[in-house]
């Protein structure tokens, strides 16, 4: 697993391993997920919620509309599609400032998101965006939540590091479907060279094909064996 490096204009990823994180990853992280932290988190958490809706509205109907690649994702959408997406990023959002969260549960659901993703074609600089300038939204919206100077440098970079885990794990979920797709290539591809008839081809190839997340159901029978 490869570490992340911030800065206040953006943020950027390093290498990552398609393998769970070991324990010290996920110690780097602690700090963020501590009690004090979800204290601190459960004193804004109103103020919080409330521009969650707004700043999900903003980037989706704002900036992922600039877009030539984020416009070819959302015209495939419908309507209800584009609003379920929309209350997605914000149950993420919930779920990113939990008072009531630790590193590895974080990990595991980023790594779900990552996946679908990667499958949706969902690509990476979204989600770095996104993120960039929601560290932004909670920036300024602290002064405004009764915290102190050092608690609110404290939730800040906080934030940061939820942030980075999260595109730590999600990056993951990427890769693997990735991974995952080029073996199923490799699979099909022996089928093709190997099969020696037409039953044998189109049995190897749906069982490769079946291994993907997405295919509920692939099922095929050779006509002599019935």
């Amino acid at each position: 697993m490869g570490t992340a490096k911030t800065s206040s204009e953006s943020l950027t990823v390093m290498r990552l391993d398609v393998h769970q994180p070991p324990a010290e990853f996920f110690e780097e992280f602690s700090a963020a997920y501590s009690n004090d932290i979800g204290t601190l988190l459960g004193r804004i958490a109103t103020v919080v919620h409330k521009s969650k809706s707004d700043f999900a509205e903003q980037f989706f109907d704002g900036r992922l509309m600039r877009r030539h690649s984020s416009v070819a994702f959302l015209a495939r959408l419908k309507v209800q599609e584009r609003e379920q997406l929309k209350h997605q990023q914000t149950s993420h959002l919930d779920f990113l400032m939990s008072a009531r969260l630790t590193p590895q549960v974080h990990f595991e659901r980023a790594l779900r998101v990552g996946r679908m993703h990667e499958m949706a074609g969902v690509d990476l600089l979204h989600l770095l965006e996104a993120y960039e300038r929601y560290h932004q939204r909670i920036c300024r919206l602290l002064p405004a939540t009764g915290l102190d100077l050092q608690q609110q440098q404290c939730l800040e970079q906080a934030v940061r590091q939820r942030q980075m885990l999260d595109i730590e794990g999600q990056m993951a979920g990427h890769y693997k479907v990735d991974v995952e797709t080029a073996a199923t290539v490799v699979a099909i591809d022996k089928a093709m060279r190997g099969g020696g008839n037409l039953s044998d081809l189109l049995h190897g190839t749906l069982e490769a094909i079946s291994t993907l997340d997405g295919v509920s159901a692939c099922v095929f029978a050779r006509p002599d064996s019935l």
